[in-house]
């Protein structure tokens, strides 16, 4: 199967959730990978339910990044990361920080 991604600026999670992402996620929520510029972050194909459930640690911590992932799986089923890069795309729907 081929899915898509969404390439997103890291400047939709600032630099503590970027930073944090990175470290405290390892294990305890999406998959994140690590690259130059930014994250890979694994966009979770579940029903919306378990998606839910499994995200509920993220609204404390990492809001920015749940909104990020709710956007993608809106965008649908074969969005599978998201790509959080320096020079990625700002979309609207997502506020923009400052690093």
């Amino acid at each position: 199967m081929i899915g898509r991604y969404l390439d997103l600026t890291t400047a939709h999670l600032g630099a503590r959730e970027t930073r944090g992402a990175a470290h405290q996620l390892q294990g305890s929520g999406p998959r994140v990978i690590t690259h130059e510029h930014g994250l890979w972050v694994h966009v979770s194909q579940e029903p919306a339910e378990a998606f839910e459930a499994e995200a509920a640690h993220l609204r404390e911590s990492f809001p920015h990044l749940l909104a990020a992932l709710r956007l993608a799986r809106a965008l649908g089923p074969d969005v599978f990361w998201l790509n959080f890069d320096a020079d990625g795309e700002r979309r609207e729907e997502l506020p923009v920080h400052d690093w």
